[in-house]
């Protein structure tokens, strides 16, 4: 048997936490601007994170999907229910096979189901294509971070 040592290559990282606090605030709804302050100080650190170099630049939230690095979904309301959050593997020249386990988080998976909950706080990178089915119930709020100098 070859004895084989395991490098991680081409690895997507999706980040989550859970803030039901921000939730809790006001009733009205939470302070936007402490809340975008977060999402961009999260987003720098999870942009550093993946080996960038952002001395020269700042992270701001973006209204354009196109230009953007990071995407950010913050769960307000999540009934039982809810439907599920679905990335889709981002490698497109990746062909299937039959998986042993479909339940085991390996990289032979072509989509990673999450199921949110409320305050369910979620980064990803923007190449990652994702997709949920909407519902009157669930309700969350979506954000395109991106960097410039």
């Amino acid at each position: 048997m070859l004895s084989l040592s395991f490098i991680s290559f081409f690895t997507t990282l999706i980040y989550s936490t859970v803030h039901k606090d921000w939730l809790k605030k006001n009733k009205s709804f939470f302070n936007k601007k402490e809340f975008e302050e977060q999402l961009i100080k999260a987003s720098l650190h999870i942009l550093e994170n993946m080996g960038y170099d952002l001395k020269e630049h700042k992270v701001k939230i973006s209204s354009s999907i196109k230009e953007s690095h990071i995407h950010c979904l913050y769960f307000l309301k999540c009934p039982d229910r809810s439907p599920l959050l679905i990335f889709e593997d981002p490698r497109t020249k990746h062909k299937k096979l039959p998986l042993k386990d479909k339940a085991l988080n390996t990289p032979g998976l072509d989509e990673v189901v999450y199921k949110p909950v409320e305050g369910s706080l979620i980064f990803f990178p923007s190449y990652l294509k994702w997709k949920i089915k909407e519902s009157k119930k669930l309700k969350y709020i979506k954000k395109e971070m991106v960097c410039k100098k």
